[in-house]
């Protein structure tokens, strides 16, 4: 007796379907697998995976996606610690590891959360993304020659609220003659000193301006605890090593100055509330990180970046 599945007209059968879906696969042509494959979406973060303000803009982020209900998606963080490790070599080393990381794997949108991950995006771009647009969010913007270039550029200008919110701290405190204003880097260039004397242009024929900048923790509790009456304190941005040799992130440094300061402290960031700082124009990764996924659904849903104008922060 023969079965049934090694007959011949079974065997046919299997030939038929055999041919039908070989014929099928060679239909589907290049461009419309492209369009069956995962949108893929990297943000590279500033500092380490557990800074409060890259947990709150991942929240932020991730939940705005999943509100533009965009299909087939993929997340991929990476972050470049470049507080922590800011020699030429680490950018290098980083470099190689998302290069060799990434091969093969098309990226649709590269989001850079601050101006060091988008300045390392756009040093090696050539090298890492080249087809892919990117969305920022930066305190100093591309020119618009890079906005334009290759697969374009977009997202949120971050504009400082320095000034703003020293304003507004003279004006609930009237009486303030003396400001002292707290900034630093592991660096030690006085970028954040640099912008906010900018900033403060002029105001210096209202009070004096005094800047506490790249000290020592010890040194900065020691002249906060002791400032002259009708003092106020700015808290641009400062990291710091303790005793211990441990890098504090910036609202541990507000942590420790705040418990002791003789004078209130303003300050501008979300992720700093808490810390102990009295007020302030506040903004943070968690208003950046929705708006920067509502730019880039828009690029994923077929809107050229270089088409899509860069905005201030909210």
């Amino acid at each position: 007796m023969i079965s049934a599945a090694h007959s011949p007209s079974a065997r046919l059968i299997v030939f038929a379907v055999s041919v039908f879906l070989v014929g099928m696969l060679s239909w589907v042509t290049p461009s419309t697998r492209a369009q069956l494959r995962p949108k893929r979406v990297l943000v590279l973060y500033w500092d380490n995976k557990d800074y409060p303000g890259n947990i709150r803009f991942d929240e932020s982020f991730k939940s705005e996606l999943r509100a533009e209900r965009l299909e087939n998606i993929e997340y991929y963080p990476e972050y470049f610690e470049f507080s922590r490790f800011p020699q030429e070599n680490h950018a290098q080393a980083f470099r190689d590891y998302l290069r060799e990381k990434y091969a093969g794997r098309p990226i649709d949108v590269v989001v850079a959360t601050a101006d060091a991950p988008l300045n390392f995006l756009l040093s090696y771009r050539a090298d890492l993304f080249p087809d892919s647009p990117i969305v920022f969010v930066a305190n100093n913007p591309p020119d618009p020659n890079t906005l334009a270039a290759g697969p374009g550029i977009t997202g949120i200008n971050y504009k400082s609220t320095s000034r703003g919110t020293l304003e507004l701290a003279l004006r609930l405190r009237p009486a303030t003659t003396q400001v002292f204003v707290i900034s630093g880097s592991p660096q030690h260039d006085r970028r954040f000193e640099n912008a906010a004397r900018q900033e403060f242009a002029g105001l210096e024929n209202r009070v004096a301006i005094t800047f506490l900048t790249d000290l020592r923790l010890n040194e900065l509790v020691d002249k906060t605890k002791n400032l002259p009456a009708n003092s106020v304190v700015l808290f641009v941005w400062q990291q710091a090593i303790n005793d211990q040799g441990r890098l504090l992130e910036s609202y541990e440094v507000l942590g420790q100055i705040s418990a002791e300061s003789s004078a209130p402290i303003f300050g501008m960031g979300t992720v700093l509330l808490g810390s102990g700082m009295v007020g302030g124009y506040l903004q943070g990764p968690e208003m950046n990180g929705a708006r920067v996924a509502e730019l880039a659904s828009q690029i994923l849903n077929g809107t050229r970046a270089r088409d899509i104008p860069v905005e201030n922060a909210r």
